[in-house]
């Protein structure tokens, strides 16, 4: 409240029939003056000493400015008209929302959303997550959590986690690897080539999966062999044909079962009579092949032709239907039974 006008002249000397002094009408005049004052003068609020209260039939239009109104010095309740807000609206993708009367509620809705839905706004679920499709944005900051499509452009920045993809580009400062790794007992850094010799690699030799030389051949070099040697009790099998594990014997030779397996076998010396030769007990083969034949005759099959040994003229007679016709002598001589004829028939 301010200062409301208070009588100044206490002792009444203001009266009728007094000398009225200048010092009294002074100070009268100052008290009327100081309950006008614009700062510290009466407030007209209808309390004792302050004035009545002004209302605003009182009031000609434009007579209160914002300037004369001390910041939250009005309330506002039921005794005000019109709208506070004459008018208000939202717009923008996915809001939605207006007001235009006294006492109106403004309420702001969206179609925020946590699922990947076009033309919405994005809204994190329970557990702080969304979906979405294909993101383009500049991403400034820090980025944690999985990350799971491409990404086209540059990434500046640390990476920390599992990349499972391709990554295509260079990284500016990744020259060598973070820690070194073993590779066949080398250590490799990324820094520089190594070296593994095949005494290095444990598998060496070892194939994971059939080999096929296409159109190429299996050679060598240097005229050095080339050797298939299977494991233990393993077989070399060349195109369905299954070899022996062990040599066989001097003069063996290889032969099949009709079923893919070979073996060594050895070559047996056929019996006279499986060659249909009765020897009489005159001819003989030895052990190297050589065939003896006593004083008996060699008839070939159902034919008359005989070959007969004269001992007693040491001639090689060859007989036909019992007769000798053709003999050869021991010293080259031939002799003929009958003409003999050159370049013609008998």
């Amino acid at each position: 409240m301010g200062t409301g006008y208070i009588r100044n002249d206490t002792s009444n000397n203001i009266a009728d029939g007094n000398v009225i002094n200048a010092a009294d009408l002074d100070g009268e005049f100052d008290a009327v003056q100081a309950a006008f004052s614009a700062s510290t003068g009466h407030s007209h609020d209808g309390t004792t000493g302050e004035g009545p209260l002004i209302t605003s039939a009182g009031l000609a239009t434009g007579a209160v400015t914002a300037g004369a109104v001390s910041d939250n010095s009005i309330a506002l309740g039921t005794k005000t008209t019109g709208n506070y807000v004459a008018a208000g609206a939202v717009a923008g993708t996915g809001l939605s929302g207006s007001a235009g009367a006294e006492g109106a509620t403004f309420t702001v809705t969206s179609n925020a959303t946590n699922a990947n839905t076009a033309s919405t706004i994005v809204a994190r679920d329970g557990s702080g997550d969304f979906s979405a499709g294909t993101i383009t944005a500049t991403i400034t900051g820090n980025v944690t959590g999985n990350l799971t499509g491409n990404v086209g452009g540059n990434v500046t920045g640390d990476v920390v986690g599992d990349v499972t993809g391709a990554l295509t580009g260079n990284a500016d400062t990744a020259t060598v690897l973070a820690t070194a790794r073993s590779i066949a007992g080398k250590s490799f850094n990324g820094s520089a080539d190594i070296t593994i010799a095949s005494s290095d690699l444990s598998d060496a030799g070892l194939l994971s999966s059939n080999l096929d030389v296409v159109t190429h051949s299996i050679i060598s070099t240097s005229n050095r062999d080339i050797a298939i040697t299977p494991n233990g009790t393993g077989d070399v099998i060349l195109d369905g044909l299954k070899y022996p594990q062990a040599d066989g014997s001097n003069g063996q030779f290889l032969k099949t079962d009709g079923s893919g397996q070979l073996s060594f076998g050895t070559v047996s010396t056929p019996s006279l009579a499986s060659l249909g030769i009765d020897n009489h007990d005159n001819l003989t083969v030895d052990g190297s092949g050589n065939v003896a034949l006593g004083t008996s005759s060699i008839a070939f099959g159902s034919s008359k032709w005989t070959v007969v040994v004269d001992d007693t003229n040491n001639t090689l007679d060859f007989a036909y239907n019992g007769t000798v016709v053709f003999s050869l002598a021991s010293n080259g001589a031939a002799i003929s039974a009958n003409n003999v004829t050159a370049f013609g028939s008998p």
